[in-house]
């Protein structure tokens, strides 16, 4: 008997149908229901590839809340994030760098003139 053990131990998700998470399961399940309802209300009026397109577009944001993790991240809390760094608090970030070889030669080049001028050079 042969127990897998993931390396990292906080990406260990629980797999309860077909090898998916709750969420991505509830999601995946949403999502096709979803799509059937778009294509019976709207086989009628758009044709077979016109309702496929309408069903992979309604579909799409369902499905990709299950799946999509970005940096450890499902996708809501990800653009939520988002929202609060470019909206909600919004920061200027100004680089201004120092240098000090320039600085360092500003001064000697100041004690240069100032020894000049007394005349001990």
């Amino acid at each position: 008997m042969e127990v897998k053990i993931p390396r990292e131990v906080r990406k260990y998700q629980e797999s309860i149908v077909f090898g998916l998470s709750m969420r991505q399961f509830i999601c995946s399940a949403v999502a096709v229901g979803i799509a059937v309802l778009a294509y019976f209300g709207l086989r009628e009026t758009l044709g077979n590839e016109g309702v496929s397109w309408v069903c992979i577009l309604v579909a799409l944001p369902v499905a990709l809340i299950g799946f999509v993790t970005y940096h450890e991240m499902t996708l809501e809390h990800f653009v939520w994030a988002w929202i609060k760094s470019e909206l909600l608090m919004p920061k200027r970030l100004w680089f201004a760098s120092d240098n000090y070889m320039y600085m360092a030669y500003q001064e000697h080049k100041l004690e240069k003139s100032i020894k000049l001028k007394r005349g001990e050079e």
